[in-house]
């Protein structure tokens, strides 16, 4: 500083007016940096001139004539700050008074002494002066996180603090909405808390404490570790979520240079490049030893980019800061690879992100499966006769007619692809639907070999199971979901509907009487996987229509060559049909993938089609999970299709199209966090995933089971029967696993008796 200017503050005299402190005042807020405890002092100054006018005369108390002198001297008296340096680890002191809370931003040289780079701080406003000792001290490191952002925000840095209290707000079960925001911002940095034990940490005296005092007492946590316990009894809010998800801090430069030696490959390459003359091979030409560190350059201009050995899972850690944490957002594997690739290098390094991206929980659940969709064509066996094989569906519902109707009932054969349309009601069972069908279908047709539907509640039902069974017909129930195995029936509902459309009345109460035009105009039509219509096929001829009115036309055919006719047109449909299913395959088959799963392997099932609360949740469907699971597959029940075992609580058919199943890939990392989200269960309340049930055990007359949550933050604890009613099978094959004795016979018959949710 400038001698004379420094004797000009120096000898600055006492002020005497509003008007003289305030530029006292703005002349050390120019310096501030530089000054430790500035708030502390400034706002003794500044209580002087509160609610008084510029030229209103002030006069000092002995406390405010020291702060005055002090200031006078700090200013003065040049200051020793050092540079920083981005390759040391940064630590922050802070403090919270009644009345102002600051800090400073230090490193450690060679010799553990501390070397301020800055000091910062400010006084407290009115509102903030109430805020509870705890808040001051947690709004204390705040403020130096904002103060030096530039320092701290994308590294792991040291923030020294005494006070218990800190820990203990981070503990607290529920906060404020200003405490959440402050959390919430907290999570941006990468804190290193230090607790000191022993006296206050005043920052004053802190500038001569001694570092070398860590003796062992002090516990190194992260900020997740100290918000863990929000999640314990109850569940996080959207802002403690992401503060759950923070990474744990650790210094990767040292965890580097003490795991070179322990790696298979950087280890032999630190003993080469350490020699004093190194031999120039070409595996060293793009490695450099800098500081204890390996960096790799792909070409000598390139930026240098950190080595990472495979020791105490730092790689994953890693891996976690750039895929894992809410600023990132789960990107996929090759996002994910480029971020590390700006940093960092391993080798096999895609391979490892390949495999972590693949296991990662939330990815599974919550993203959508993009590529070919997983399944290949499997077409239906082609008939041998006029119907003896058939599909059939319902179209509804529809306006109600005049008649009471409000559904079509459509039957097809599926070698001729004639079709009937039988006006019904929406409403009918399984036993009316029956009887419909042998008064019409048998009329004309008699018993069929095979039926194919889908799931609708009338073909599943036990009485339409039990007369087709009597009759000796087969059924083929469509796979859940996968509406194509029954195409024919679909492509045929689609017709009605456009066909009706075109004719019914302004009310659409009369589409019933329009159904018979519907029916012919299908039946005359060409159909193109047979090459002819419907009619030829079955007949043999084509129904006369008005048009024919005004040709001549003979159809009369003698009886020798009829038989030979019908013989040939049933050959020439199904030739057509083979080279139709032919073309469909190989088209098909082009944009799908052979997906093949085996029998106890794990999956996860599709949620488009599943209700909300069997999602767990009453939300939107945009924000629900793509997935739901793991469910094991216990039968292989067709081609493409498998049989889940599906909680009890989940009443589904467990057969599933491999095109709505997804592989699922655990982690068996123990170590790695798998933040689930909470799911709603039967009676609206929230609960957990679990994946396994551990053990049992009774307490006060109550059975009791170890439960193993599929949130790896969550401990394995003991849930009473009556909070797994959702995951009985897994209690049963629990129980059913245990040795033969009294004790597990009277288990079993208690959990027998239980009903699921």
């Amino acid at each position: 500083m400038d001698p004379k200017k420094s004797d000009s503050i120096r000898n600055w005299p006492v002020p005497k007016t509003k008007h003289d402190m305030q530029a006292f005042i703005g002349t050390c807020v120019y310096v501030m940096r530089f000054c430790a405890d500035f708030a502390e002092h400034v706002a003794v100054l500044t209580e002087v001139i509160r609610d008084k006018r510029p030229r209103d005369p002030v006069s000092l108390n002995p406390q405010q004539l020291a702060a005055f002198n002090i200031l006078k001297t700090k200013l003065t008296s040049p200051p020793v700050l050092a540079h920083p340096d981005f390759s040391k680890p940064f630590h922050v002191n802070v403090d919270a008074s009644d009345f102002a809370i600051g800090g400073y931003l230090f490193q450690l040289d060679e010799n553990k002494a501390e070397k301020v780079i800055a000091y910062g701080g400010r006084k407290l406003s009115k509102p903030e002066m109430v805020y509870p000792t705890r808040e001051k001290e947690l709004l204390a490191a705040l403020h130096a996180m904002r103060t030096w952002k530039v320092y701290l925000l994308d590294r792991p840095f040291y923030l020294n603090t005494d006070h218990h209290t800190l820990e203990t707000i981070l503990q607290q079960q529920t906060c404020s909405q200003r405490l959440a925001r402050w959390l919430n911002e907290l999570a941006l940095f990468q804190p290193l808390f230090k607790w000191v034990p022993g006296p206050s940490n005043v920052i004053a005296d802190a500038i001569s404490r001694r570092q070398d005092w860590n003796d062992g007492t002090f516990r190194s946590i992260s900020l997740s570790e100290l918000l863990h316990a929000l999640s314990d009894s109850k569940p996080p809010d959207a802002d403690e979520q992401l503060l759950q998800m923070t990474t744990q801090t650790i210094d990767i430069k040292e965890a580097c240079r003490s795991g070179y030696d322990k790696d298979a490959y950087f280890g032999p390459i630190m003993r080469e490049l350490s020699e004093d003359s190194p031999r120039p091979t070409r595996r060293l030409r793009r490695l450099s030893l800098e500081d204890g560190l390996l960096f790799f350059r792909v070409r000598p201009d390139s930026p240098a980019r950190l080595c990472i050995p495979d020791v105490n899972g730092l790689r994953k850690t890693i891996m976690f800061e750039e895929h894992d944490v809410p600023t990132r957002g789960h990107p996929g594997q090759g996002k994910t690879l480029l971020l590390l690739l700006e940093q960092y290098y391993w080798k096999g390094m895609a391979q490892s992100v390949e495999k972590y991206v693949d296991s990662c929980e939330l990815c599974q659940r919550n993203k959508s499966v993009r590529g070919r969709a997983a399944g290949l064509l499997h077409p239906l066996e082609i008939p041998g006769n006029r119907w003896e094989n058939i599909s059939m569906d319902f179209l509804s519902p529809l306006p109600t007619t005049q008649a009471g109707f409000d559904a079509v009932f459509v039957i097809v054969d599926r070698l001729t692809k004639r079709a009937h349309f039988l006006p019904t009601h929406s409403t009918a069972t399984a036993a009316t639907t029956a009887q419909l069908f042998c008064d019409f279908y048998q009329r004309l047709h008699g018993l069929p070999l095979s039926i194919v539907s889908d799931r609708d509640t009338k073909f599943t039902a036990a009485l339409w199971r039990s007369i087709m069974e009597l009759q000796g017909t087969r059924l083929h129930l469509c796979t859940a979901f996968k509406p194509s195995t029954d195409g024919q029936s679909e492509v045929t509902i689609k017709f009605v509907g456009e066909c009706l459309r075109h004719f019914v009345g302004p009310h659409h109460d009369n589409w019933d009487e329009l159904l018979f035009l519907a029916e012919f105009a299908y039946n005359s039509r060409t159909h193109s996987s047979i090459g002819m219509s419907p009619f030829v096929a079955d007949l043999g001829y084509q129904p006369r229509t008005v048009a024919d009115c005004s040709v001549n036309s003979s159809r009369t055919t003698r009886a020798s060559t009829f038989v030979t006719h019908q013989q040939a047109i049933i050959a020439e449909a199904q030739d057509a049909m083979a080279a139709a299913q032919f073309q469909w395959h190989a088209a098909y088959d082009r944009n799908r993938l052979h997906m093949v799963f085996k029998v106890g392997e794990e999956v996860l099932l599709d949620t488009k089609h599943l209700d909300l609360a069997h999602m767990g949740t009453d939300g939107k469907r945009k924000l629900a999970a793509r997935f739901i699971g793991p469910c094991r597959i216990s039968k292989v029940a067709g081609p493409d299709t498998y049989t889940l075992e599906l909680p009890p609580g989940l009443r589904l058919h467990p057969d599933y199209h491999v095109s709505r199943l997804r592989p699922y890939i655990r982690d068996e990392d123990p170590h790695r966090v798998t933040r689930v989200q909470p799911v709603l269960v039967a009676d609206g309340s929230e609960g957990h995933l679990v994946t396994a049930i551990l053990g049992h055990r009774r307490r006060r007359g109550v059975q009791q089971f170890q439960v193993q949550w599929l949130d790896s933050t969550l401990k394995p604890s003991w849930e009473p029967l009556v909070n797994l009613l959702q995951v009985l099978a897994l209690v049963r094959r629990n129980v059913d696993s245990l040795p033969q004795t009294r004790a597990t016979a009277r288990l079993r018959e208690e959990v027998s008796r239980v009903q699921p949710a």
